[in-house]
């Protein structure tokens, strides 16, 4: 969070920061430490696999 203080105290008024989502009956530690933080969910990504 010191890094976060640090952007706001330098004027920063974003800050973005991406974890997987929970699935169904899934717990996602990271995304629920971001949202405790003060993180809001805002959009899911899709991650897409290229093969030749």
């Amino acid at each position: 969070m010191a890094g976060v203080r640090r952007a706001a105290d330098e004027g920063c008024r974003w800050i973005v920061a991406g974890t997987d989502a929970a699935g169904p009956a899934e717990h996602n530690p990271s995304l629920h430490n971001l949202v405790r933080a003060g993180f809001e969910p805002m959009d899911d990504r899709i991650d897409w696999l290229w093969r030749a």
